[in-house]
């Protein structure tokens, strides 16, 4: 019944969470991990605890615009999708997760923090750290990455 989910920043990972991004992925239905979310879509392939505080030096938890820059692998899906290596997002999160499974890992802070995944194999599954939403009208690559998800939906 959905043509694509986003699954949301928050505080709190739910196993309905789990169980939804799993239905996604094994399903082939089009994925956005925000924040959370990608912490979601990290966690659901690993019976390993993935998601740690985080001990990096940038300032992750912030209000300002704009923090901290990503670097995208040159590789990913991400990087043909927003057309650059490293640009400005933003950060709201205390928490990351430091390894996945079968998502590999596409973005990272200057202090290392994973910042993006994506699964190669699926039509659209992208987490990322930051808030795409929240930057909306001030960042083309994130724009880029909504107009790319509505695209992978339709």
């Amino acid at each position: 019944m959905c043509d694509g989910i986003i699954i949301p920043g928050g505080c709190k990972i739910y196993c309905y969470d789990k169980f939804i991004a799993n239905y996604a992925i094994d399903n082939d239905i089009p994925v956005l991990g925000i924040c959370l979310g990608m912490q979601i879509l990290g966690a659901i392939d690993s019976e390993e605890q993935v998601v740690e505080k985080i001990a990096g030096e940038l300032k992750h938890k912030s209000t300002e615009k704009f923090s901290h820059r990503v670097k995208i692998k040159k590789d990913s899906i991400l990087y043909n999708i927003v057309g650059s290596e490293n640009f400005l997002v933003n950060s709201r999160h205390r928490c990351s997760i430091t390894k996945t499974n079968k998502f590999d890992i596409v973005g990272y802070s200057d202090d290392g923090i994973i910042e993006a995944i994506e699964r190669k194999d699926k039509r659209f599954a992208i987490g990322v750290q930051w808030h795409p939403e929240l930057i909306f009208e001030d960042s083309v690559e994130s724009q880029k990455i909504f107009e790319k998800f509505i695209k992978s939906c339709i």
